[in-house]
């Protein structure tokens, strides 16, 4: 006969403190960023800056991701100008689970995971960003039926669930570089079971994080250029305007000086 119990769980990593572990982080964990990778500095419209900073998946999350701020990348000619910064928090998972029907008839068990990756504000970060804090979830749940002596290897993946930051359009200084700045990534992960005791389970749980950013910014042409960005032409027939004035002026003072020697005979 098959017994069931109330489920268990086996908790693979508190929830810490991040800020209390700020210091001992900092001291253990390599930054994890990337570059961004933006629209051409020569063309005048709309542009963007596009940056994806991930880490993991690991045993347990407690780490820095580093961003890197908005730089202008505008060429000869052409100026940019900031005008807001979006973020997209997620994550991933991978679950692992060797399971062994120990008894003599077959059997069932449900087997379950959990995470949850909480974003702070870290070193650096401006004074709008992550305030409050996000928090992204995932998980699921694997039944399972093995014989009498089965045993069953597997790994499952999926994705958290996605929280958004923004458009910010304000405090924008503080996302502009050179320089970059900091969110932390902390995370909790659980394990349970539920089912027949006579199937023996170890199961584990690795947990990646990942940011999304997007700078956009508008590029236009800079004060005496065109709006191409190229430096506006002189017409051909300007000299020869400016030419043509000038000799009218003579003559009209010429003009006026044989009129003023008349006059005065």
């Amino acid at each position: 006969m098959q017994s069931n119990h109330k489920p268990t769980f086996q908790k693979r990593s508190s929830l810490l403190a991040w800020s209390a572990a700020l210091t001992l982080l900092a001291a253990s964990t390599v930054p994890s960023h990337a570059a961004l990778v933006c629209s051409a500095g020569n063309i005048v419209g709309a542009g963007t800056c596009t940056e994806s900073v991930t880490f993991g998946p690991v045993d347990g999350l407690f780490k820095f991701l580093t961003i890197d701020k908005w730089v202008s990348n505008a060429e000869a000619g052409f100026t940019e100008n900031l005008l807001d910064v979006k973020f997209s928090f997620s994550g991933n998972f991978i679950a692992t689970a060797t399971v062994t029907n120990t008894g003599s008839i077959s059997a069932s068990k449900t087997l379950g995971w959990n995470t949850t990756i909480l974003y702070n504000p870290g070193p650096g970060a401006p004074a709008n960003f992550l305030t409050p804090s996000l928090t992204v979830t995932g998980g699921l749940s694997f039944p399972i039926s093995l014989t009498p002596g089965q045993t069953l290897n597997f790994t499952i993946s999926g994705p958290t669930t996605t929280a958004i930051l923004g458009p910010i359009t304000t405090g924008l200084n503080d996302y502009i570089g050179p320089g970059t700045f900091v969110a932390v990534a902390v995370g909790q992960t659980l394990t349970s079971t539920s089912g027949s005791n006579s199937i023996d389970s170890a199961l584990g749980l690795s947990v990646g994080a990942e940011i999304d950013v997007t700078y956009d910014f508008m590029t236009t042409g800079a004060a005496g250029w065109g709006a191409d960005g190229t430096a506006t032409p002189i017409p051909a027939a300007l000299p020869l305007f400016a030419t043509g004035l000038g000799a009218f002026g003579l003559l009209a003072r010429r003009g006026k000086r044989k009129s003023a020697v008349c006059n005065a005979a």
